[in-house]
C-alpha cells in the first residue's frame, strides 16, 4: 500500500472516530434529558460507525475501492489534508476545553449544575486529543515518507 494512501485511510479513518465521539456526546445530552429513543438511536449508530473500525469490515472494504482515485490525486493536496484536519480540530476544540474549563469552574463556585459543562468538557476533549493523535499518526507517516524517498537511489 502506498503510503499516500495510508494517509488517506489515517484521515477517514479519522473522521469515523468523530463520528463515534459525535454519536456519543449526543447520546449523553439525550440521556440528560431522559429520552430513552434518542440515547438508544446514537449509541446504535455509534456502534455501526464502530464496528466498521475493526479491520476487514464494511469501512475498510470501502476504503479499499477508494484507494485508486485517491492514487490519481496530487500528493500535496493528500499532504496538506492529512496534517491540516488535525491540526484544524485540535486548535479549536482545545481552546473551547480551555474555555468550559473555566465556565465549568464558575458554575462550581456559583452553585450552578455542572453536568452539561462536564459532557461539553469531556467532549471537546475527547475532539481535541483525537486531533492530536492523528496529527501524530499523519507526521510521523510523513516522515517515514520522507526517509524512504532519501534512501531511494537518484
Amino acid at each position: 500500500m502506498s503510503p499516500y494512501i495510508r494517509l488517506w485511510r489515517n484521515t477517514a479513518l479519522m473522521v469515523a472516530v468523530l463520528a463515534i465521539w459525535f454519536f456519543v456526546y449526543g447520546a449523553a445530552f439525550f440521556f440528560l434529558e431522559q429520552a430513552a429513543l434518542p440515547t438508544a438511536i446514537m449509541l446504535v449508530l455509534a456502534l455501526i460507525v464502530g464496528i466498521g473500525l475493526i479491520p476487514g469490515s464494511y469501512l475498510h472494504s470501502l476504503l479499499d475501492r477508494g484507494a485508486p482515485n485517491v492514487a490519481k490525486v496530487k500528493r500535496p493536496l493528500i499532504v496538506a489534508l492529512a496534517l491540516a484536519f488535525p491540526a484544524v480540530l485540535l486548535v479549536p476544540f482545545a481552546a473551547e476545553a480551555s474555555w468550559e474549563w473555566a465556565h465549568l469552574r464558575w458554575a462550581v463556585e456559583h452553585n450552578f449544575d455542572p453536568t452539561g459543562d462536564v459532557i461539553d468538557l469531556c467532549f471537546l476533549t475527547t475532539m481535541a486529543v483525537t486531533g492530536a493523535v492523528f496529527l501524530i499518526v499523519n507526521t510521523v507517516t510523513l516522515i517515514r515518507i520522507a526517509r524512504a524517498h532519501k534512501q531511494e537511489p537518484s
